[in-house]
């Protein structure tokens, strides 16, 4: 018999929908990779560069239909890799 220890091991956490689009969004646009994260109230996208945030920033409305998004949307510069 498992354990919960055990089921909670082979158990993989899934991201939103909206995790994955985003991505996808960004990605197929852009050409470029971005980490997103996902707090209660908001999702947040990093990206590598300052040009790519202010043009994402001037597409929020658009991002936020294409992804479908449920929240509120935050942008911010840093370190993309993982």
């Amino acid at each position: 018999m498992d354990t919960i220890g055990n089921l909670l091991q082979k158990k993989a956490p899934q991201e939103p929908p909206q995790v994955a689009a985003l991505k996808a969004y960004v990605l197929h646009t852009y050409d470029e990779p971005v980490k997103v994260s996902v707090n209660p109230n908001y999702y947040r996208i990093t990206v590598s560069s300052a040009a790519l945030a202010g043009r994402l920033r001037l597409e929020t409305m658009q991002i936020q239909e294409a992804c479908k998004l449920d929240k509120k949307l935050v942008i911010q510069i840093g370190s993309v890799s993982s």
